[in-house]
């Protein structure tokens, strides 16, 4: 760092605004984003603001929300774009602006409905008196009442209550249930534009095992004409007879994002979804609805659902509705992201291709404006807004804090796999250096999922984040393996049943190309990641000893003990293969099969830093424990530090904090780093 440049302090990382989720108005004139910012008091705050997409003025901030935010679903504009709805603390709130165009608040945000259970979506009907609302499971009050007495046993998988869909009447506050849902978990909902329908998406219950491979897509008609009565029921009137809710048939594995649009004159619903019993490899399915529901075509039914994306080399992210003549969808691409057009005749066209990353994307109702949450190697997230065919520009300033920051070089690297495949990833250098002043210590930072990926972007949300171990003197690559989102469906299932296979091998040739070329010291390489990336660090250094260090966040040790206590359970079965029942695991060494890393432990001598949330529910701090007390047993160099009231993601500061400090602090003792890459500036100085 030179005297004049400000350093990429911890505290700065952490403390940087956050951008929650954006939402374009029905007339596409306005944005209503979230931050959250830090505070004198040490805790997070949120503010709604809104920016004009012309950038005629800059953005103001509407109001300031206490407690947690929903962060998918849970902000909208009403249909007259004279009122924000968001969802905090389980409440619904309205905030009123003064006049169309002005974005200013008039008032406080505005409680209009809260549940026992707590409120997680909603979406807007265009008629503005209705809200389409999905709340949380009720307490069970007989349940409540016996464990208040110690007589609380119960069945398993009967004690989490699904969510419930409501059509909540601005007008009087009234509540009508869709009771066609009431024993099902209800995970998403759209509204047709005109109102006249409502598509749900459910399963058997709320448990993500067996409920994930359970879902169902259904539409409720609430058009006041026969053949069905209508769902919302008017002030002091006797509650309507439970709507039937027309069964589309079955949808795959992680259904979401249901969006109505009409393809020869037909409504259908499409949806974004892995394929039935294959948990990666996301497409966008269609379904027609039939225009007499009941009547005139019961016997066609369950309808076929056709994949719209087959062999698409990119990923669908997001799916956005407009006013039903075709639909909006966010791919990733590699390194990049694209917004394609959905039109009637089921054609994709590609409207935006964007370097580096992309989300939230949100459309007005006709759907010639969007907006979105952006990124690239060199610019952090603010919001973007532009006509459906781009450009896209940036309207906000919320990362002015990194305006002196000097980033390390990030550049994009592409190498071959052992059987020739080109593996895309990235590599981010240490600030004032190009590869030329190799070779550098290098850290390999393995993304979790695995269907995820590194993006051409500011990784601010990684833990630690690449850029901070950059400024500490380090080369970081970030490998996007076979398993990874962004190159197909085919390339993402390779690894179902056979993770740390085909993907290790597939990063292991990166590193060995980064050292061919200079980047990379092979005495100086260290491993890291969370979650299925911690996996990989595990399984990394039972498979090698070219690891002076590795770093293992939220790792599974066992996958037969990650079936039994994960969250995903038999669905993490399916992607490692191995659930610990199956009769051809029988030849397998017991207690675990050939890829669970806890297997190899023997074989362990890399110093090996464990970190762990003490409440994750996805990977259990059991699988860090077993790793710990086998590494232990072998006597190798290892801390296992736990992190209190913690998920699968480490969200409180100070201990945000300890992993970006403790994680370098770990890879300084193993790996002589700062005299070395001293080194390194030195000879490009005198190079250049």
């Amino acid at each position: 760092m030179r005297e004049s440049e400000p350093e990429l302090a911890a505290e700065l990382l952490v403390d940087r605004a956050i951008p929650g989720m954006a939402a374009l108005s029905p007339d596409g004139a306005r944005i209503a984003y979230l931050v959250s910012e830090a505070a004198a008091d040490g805790e997070r705050h949120t503010g709604l603001w809104t920016v004009r997409t012309d950038g005629a003025t800059p953005p103001t901030l509407l109001t300031l929300l206490a407690g947690r935010l929903v962060r998918t679903g849970g902000l909208r504009w009403s249909a007259d774009g004279r009122s924000v709805f968001c969802l905090s603390d389980g409440r619904l709130l309205r905030i009123r602006l003064e006049q169309p165009g002005s974005g200013a608040a008039v008032a406080a945000p505005e409680p209009i409905a809260t549940h026992e259970g707590g409120i997680v979506a909603l979406v807007p009907f265009a008629d503005g008196r209705r809200l389409a609302l999905i709340t949380g499971g009720e307490p069970d009050a007989g349940r409540l009442r016996r464990a208040g007495e110690g007589d609380d046993a119960y069945v398993w998988g009967t004690q989490v209550p699904g969510n419930r869909l409501w059509i909540f009447d601005l007008a009087d506050a009234s509540w009508t249930p869709v009771a066609a849902f009431d024993r099902r978990h209800v995970t998403a909902v759209a509204v047709r534009p005109d109102d006249a329908a409502i598509a749900v998406v459910s399963r058997e219950c709320a448990l993500e095992d067996p409920g994930v491979f359970t879902g169902r897509l259904n539409v409720v008609s609430l058009a006041d004409t026969a053949p069905f009565a209508t769902a919302v029921a008017p002030a002091l009137a006797p509650a309507p007879a439970p709507v039937p809710a027309l069964d589309l048939g079955p949808v795959g594995v992680d259904a979401m994002a249901p969006a109505w649009w009409r393809v020869a004159g037909r409504w259908h619903v499409a949806y974004i979804a892995a394929p039935l019993g294959r948990p990666v490899g996301y497409g966008i399915f269609d379904v027609d609805v039939p225009t007499g529901l009941y009547a005139d075509e019961r016997s066609s039914f369950p309808r076929r659902h056709h994949d719209l994306t087959p062999g698409t080399a990119a990923c669908p992210l997001e799916l956005v509705q407009t006013d039903g003549s075709h639909l909006l969808a966010l791919f990733a691409e590699g390194l990049d992201s694209l917004v394609y057009r959905l039109d009637g005749n089921l054609s994709l066209r590609c409207l935006i291709a964007r370097t580096g990353h992309l989300e939230s994307l949100t459309v007005n109702a006709r759907g010639d404006t969007i907006a979105a949450l952006a990124s690239s190697g060199t610019q952090p997230v603010e919001v973007h807004a532009g006509p459906a065919n781009g450009p896209l520009r940036p309207l906000t300033r919320m990362q002015h804090a990194f305006d002196r920051i000097v980033w390390g070089t990030q550049q994009r690297v592409v190498h071959r796999a052992a059987d020739g495949l080109e593996i895309e990833g990235v590599l981010v250098l240490p600030p004032h250096t190009t590869s030329a002043a190799g070779p550098f210590p290098l850290i390999t930072l393995i993304h979790g999922g695995p269907y995820a990926r590194h993006v051409d972007a500011a990784a601010f949300q990684e833990q630690p984040c690449p850029q901070w171990l950059a400024a500490a003197g380090y080369a970081v690559f970030l490998p996007n393996p076979r398993g990874s989102l962004g190159r197909g469906r085919a390339f993402a299932q390779t690894v179902l049943g056979a993770v740390g296979t085909v993907e290790w091998t597939d990063i292991l040739s990166g590193v060995d190309a980064l050292i061919a070329d200079g980047t990379a010291d092979p005495d100086r390489l260290a491993v890291m990641g969370w979650g299925h990336g911690g996996y990989l660090a595990a399984w990394a250094i039972t498979q090698t000893r070219r690891f002076r260090a590795a770093i293992i966040g939220a790792g599974i040790s066992s996958w037969p003990l990650q079936v039994a206590g994960g969250d995903l359970g038999t669905r993490d079965g399916i992607l490692a293969g191995a659930s610990g029942w199956d009769e051809n695991e029988l030849s397998a060494r017991p207690p675990s099969p050939p890829n669970s890393p806890i297997t190899h432990a023997c074989r362990i001598r890399t110093p090996a830093l464990l970190l762990h949330g003490e409440d994750d529910a996805d990977v259990p701090l059991s699988q860090s424990l077993y790793l710990h007390r086998a590494l232990r047993h072998y006597g190798v160099d290892h801390e296992l530090v736990v992190y209190p009231r913690e998920g699968h993601d480490i969200r409180e500061r100070a201990h945000q904090l300890d992993v970006m400090r403790r994680c370098v602090a770990w890879l300084d003792r193993r790996l002589p780093v700062r005299n070395f890459t001293e080194q390194a500036r030195s000879r490009e100085r005198d190079n250049a």
